[in-house]
Order: structure tokens, then sequence, then C-alpha cells
């Protein structure tokens, strides 16, 4: 769970751990933590981010230019494999990994690794967690926003306690409305009202949950981390030069927002480029575009768009996503459970290959054998004179 705090994690940190903007000046891990939590108590905000690495190479120059003549964060470097004791309070199990400070917690940090990322979560952790406009929290990345409107006073102190808690890596707005006492997740095309119990778990798990618009475009990396754990992902796989393909996304976009909203609480959609991204749709036995891919990662299955399958008919896309969840639609696996579907896929999809090959095996085979039979038995001619003589 990204929310769990391990405590204070540089405490015990030997490495030394550099202020980057700040000239060479070097400074123990444990200095480095002290120096960062007066600076958030006399900012009022969390501003640390701590990045624990054995090696910086792709991402330091980001890290650089975003901590230059900057007073509200600090960032520390640490070689985690010389500290493995930190590596594993923190359950690093990838490099580079990403932490940083919210109040005592250190959390992973899971927006983009660009400055564009980095400079909207300093920016969210030096406003305030809700805001009251709108139009303006759209403009941040993930681009939703999730909006209280004319709450009732237990439900407002719960939207701010949820806020308070992942303000960082979301925009929260208080605003009034025609729909008194909803609270909705907001992008540029479309609306979505939360319709469960208004208590502080179910709340934040909803929001963790739709952290992200509607409609990718594209569908990256990004949401996959965000959204995936939660919800299966729906993609169009699809040449984006290709008019004719960008109908299927029209059609996966119609049927998610107009037809039927509430597959919304499945799955997280969007758009894939299957050119740039042929091999990884690959793996998910991809061979033509456009095509419509169901993914469940924590699963590790999928379920491909039937063959001569509607895609620019969102109705059809209704009813072939109706069909993935009621399980009528037999899925597909990745991993070792799923090599026999993927023999059969295979033996289907190259059928005279194999049947060729198999024929040339048994061919083989049978040449073999004749050669083998043909040497024994001029062996046993030859030997027999030589016998007799003795």
């Amino acid at each position: 769970d990204d929310d769990d705090g391990a405590g204070p994690p540089c405490d015990n940190v030997r490495s030394v751990a550099r202020r980057v903007g700040d000239g060479d000046r070097e400074q123990g891990g444990a200095e480095f933590v002290r120096g960062s939590r007066e600076e958030r108590g006399a900012m009022g905000s969390s501003g640390l981010l701590c990045a624990v690495v054995p090696a910086l190479q792709a991402i330091e120059p980001v890290l650089d230019e975003f901590a230059a003549d900057r007073d509200s964060v600090r960032v520390g470097k640490i070689d985690a494999t010389t500290h493995k004791s930190l590596a594993t309070l923190h359950r690093v199990d990838g490099y580079p990994t990403l932490r940083f400070a919210l109040r005592d917690d250190f959390r992973d940090y899971k927006g983009p690794r660009d400055l564009e990322g980095f400079e909207t979560l300093d920016a969210r952790l030096s406003s305030p967690p809700v805001g009251d406009d709108v139009a303006e929290a759209l403009k941040r990345e993930p681009r939703v926003a999730f909006v209280g409107s004319d709450l009732e006073p237990a439900a407002l102190a719960i939207f701010e306690a949820v806020a308070k808690d992942r303000f960082h890596e979301t925009s929260f707005v208080l605003s009034s409305g025609k729909q008194q006492g909803m609270i909705a997740v907001v992008d540029e095309n479309s609306t979505y009202a939360y319709g469960g119990k208004v208590d502080f778990e179910s709340l934040k798990s909803w929001v963790k949950k739709h952290n992200a618009p509607a409609f990718n475009e594209p569908l990256g990396p990004g949401i996959f981390r965000r959204v995936s754990t939660a919800r299966s992902v729906i993609a169009a796989v699809v040449d984006p030069s290709n008019d004719a393909h960008k109908r299927v996304s029209e059609s996966l976009k119609t049927a998610l927002l107009t037809l039927k909203p509430a597959l919304r609480e499945r799955f997280a959609a969007g758009e894939i480029d299957g050119v740039r991204f042929d091999e990884y749709v690959a793996t998910y036995d991809v061979a033509d575009l456009p095509h419509l891919l169901v993914i469940d990662l924590p699963g590790k299955r999928y379920w491909n768009n039937p063959p001569d399958f509607p895609l620019d008919d969102p109705h059809a896309v209704v009813q072939h996503l109706d069909a993935v969840l009621d399980g009528s639609l037999r899925p597909r696996y990745q991993g070792f459970r799923g090599f026999p579907d993927r023999l059969r896929h295979f033996y289907k999809s190259h059928l005279r290959l194999v049947n060729l090959g198999v024929v040339a095996t048994l061919g083989l085979v049978v040449f073999l054998w004749h050669s083998l039979s043909s040497s024994s038995s001029s062996s046993s001619r030859t030997k027999a004179p030589a016998n007799k003589d003795d």
C-alpha cells in the first residue's frame, strides 16, 4: 500500500546525501533529514523528495534541475546497494525508487519522473489540500479533480480528511452547484458521481481508484501504475495516424462515457499506440491493428476482441465488456498458467507452418531410421565371412 509510512526513514542513513542546488556541500543523512524537518516546520509543508537509488545516470539531471534555486524542497540521494537495511525498510524492489515526505511519513512517488511531474508534486505540497477552482485544478496532472458540492458537515469533514491524505497526487475542490451534497470526479470530458458510503476509508479507496481521466490519450505507464491495481484496463490499440483507427477510440469513449458510465467502476480506459509499442502489445497477442484489449494486471489475465468484431460500434463494445465481467468470455493468461493457451494459439495462427514442420520432422525420423537400419545390415554382412574363415 503506497499509504504506509515506514517511520522516519533517513535517520539511520550513513551515506552522504547531497543537497542539490546548494553548491557541492555534502552532509550526512541524519543531518540532511534534521534540516529538512526544520524547513518543513518553517514552511508549513512537506518538502523532502528522497531518491533511493544505486545509480542516477538517467534521472539525476532532472533532479538537479528541479532542486536548483528552489527553497521549498531538499533532494537526498542515497545508495541503496550500500545501505541495504534502509532499502529493506522502504521496500525498495527496483531502481530508481523515489519517495517523499508528507508530514511524518514517507510515501512512494508514482507520478511522471520528469521536471513537470516533480514541479507538480512540489506545487501540491505547497498548496492547501482543498481548492476552490475546478478549471485551475484540471491543469495539473493527472488532470482530474474530486469535487464536493455543498456538503453536509459530516460529509465535508470526511472529504477534507481524505483531501489531506491524498492531495499530493490529485486535486480536491469545494464548490457550490446544482447537485447539493454530491461528491464527483471531474475531468475535461465528464463528471462521474460517487455512489458509495461516505466514510474515510471508502472515499479514499474510491479516490485512488478513479485518479485518472475517464479516457486517457495516450494510455501511458503512469496511468497503469495509478489505476491498474483497482481496475482492469480497456485499451483501444491503434495506429494514431490512421483516421479509421481513431473511430475505435471514439467508440470506446462513447461506450464508457455515454452508454454505460457504470463500467468506469471496473475499467480504466484509453488509447495505446500499437505502432510505437508493438512489442509490448504483442505480449498480449495483438498482431493486427486496430484491436480492443482488456488487461487485468493483478490477475495476469487479458481478453482479445473476437474475430470480425465491430470495433467502431459502441453498443458492441458494451456487450463485449459485459461478457468479460460476467465470465462468458474466456480470458487468456500470462505466465506459466497461460503456456497451454499460448501453444494452442500459436498452432492455430501458424497451422500450415506447424504442419510442415511436423511432416519434415517425421520425414527426417524415417530417413534416419532407414539409414541406421541399412548401416546395421551392411555391418552384419561384412562381419559374417570373417567369422566363417576363422
